[in-house]
């Protein structure tokens, strides 16, 4: 009788023993997945950054563009006169 109690207290220590080994697993996948969370939202963070930043900078080439036409248009009109004239 002895001897079962004896196999059920070792069976049950080496399940405890996996019990902690799994919670010390758990422990640090709950940390790296914290980590890498925080990554994730400082990617993100960046990226909105910079789809802003993108969109300022085709905002001022779409205004150079037209700003540049007019001072075409206007040249040309001169040059016309200049030579009407």
């Amino acid at each position: 009788m002895t001897e079962v109690v004896d196999a059920d207290v070792r069976n049950l220590m080496r399940k405890c023993v996996k019990l902690f080994k799994r919670l010390e697993v758990a422990k640090a996948m709950r940390v790296y997945i914290a980590q890498h969370m925080d990554d994730s939202e400082d990617l993100r963070s960046k990226l909105k950054l910079a789809k802003s930043e993108l969109a300022a900078a085709k905002k001022a080439a779409d205004e150079g563009t037209g700003l540049l036409k007019k001072v075409e248009k206007e040249r040309e009109r001169r040059l016309m006169l200049r030579h009407a004239g």
